[in-house]
């Protein structure tokens, strides 16, 4: 096996769609067959005990393309995660670029925001330069599969307008919105701001009422502007707390 020495990034967001049976794609023949089912097993346990999809992905070849290009089309193609909520996670290593990327899409970064990431690739960056590649796949898994133990991701359908929060705190709702085009506030998040600021939220509004603060992270900037500009839209959020009351953004359909 080639010496590989990996140096490492992490900056991309995806929206996922759809569920995956396939967990572990591995076109370098990275791993052995027990390392693979070891990987595969972890995998589909975390799925099992935290509800999240994650997707390990072993590249051969960039095709020509950048790492950040590569990893977004793929991300995309295989489409992980359940509509709407975007609860998946994208582990793409390429040995021959000496990348690793570890992405969260925009439900899962609420838990493991940018920071938690960075402190993952630090974990298992010993473990690849070694050439223990499945001992850094499991360890980087672990502490995943901790962070995200605990949440629920199934959604609750309701009426925003009519609805008590206090019964959902930490659940997923789902609803239909009209925006309210007098109400509009929006704070555009730079490239250089953090993933998340006090100021990243809009209201929800039953008529000149506020029902709630919708916050958002600076990945999320497109799909604010579709709520913006929809004339209806279903929103899934995640009740973070009431009094006064807070959702956080996790998609939209």
């Amino acid at each position: 096996m080639k010496q590989v020495y990996f140096f490492f990034s992490f900056l991309i967001v995806f929206s996922y769609n759809l569920h995956s049976q396939q967990v572990l794609f591995d076109e370098y023949s990275l791993l052995t067959l027990s390392e693979s089912s070891s990987v595969e097993k972890k995998l589909n346990e975390i799925k099992h005990l935290t509800g999240v999809d994650i997707c390990c992905y072993i590249a051969k070849s960039l095709e020509n393309k950048t790492p950040e290009a590569y990893t977004l089309e793929k991300g995309n193609t295989l489409k992980i995660g359940l509509p709407g909520i975007n609860n998946a996670v994208f582990i793409m290593i390429a040995p021959l670029v000496q990348q690793l990327y570890i992405t969260m899409s925009y439900g899962v970064q609420w838990i493991i925001p940018d920071q938690k990431t960075e402190s993952l690739i630090d974990l298992m960056t010993p473990f690849f330069r070694d050439k223990k590649y499945c001992d850094g796949i499991l360890k980087g898994l672990d502490v995943m599969e901790k962070d995200l133990s605990g949440f629920s991701w199934v959604p609750v359908k309701i009426d925003i307008k009519k609805t008590d929060l206090s019964r959902f705190v930490g659940k997923v709702i789902t609803f239909e919105y009209t925006y309210k085009p007098d109400k509009w506030k929006f704070k555009h998040p730079s490239t250089t701001d953090v993933e998340f600021d006090k100021n990243y939220k809009i209201g929800i509004y039953n008529d000149t009422r506020k029902i709630a603060e919708l916050f958002y992270s600076k990945y999320m900037e497109n799909m604010v502007n579709s709520i913006l500009t929809s004339p209806a839209i279903k929103i899934f959020a995640r009740v973070r707390k009431i009094n006064p009351n807070e959702l956080e953004l996790l998609g939209i359909q």
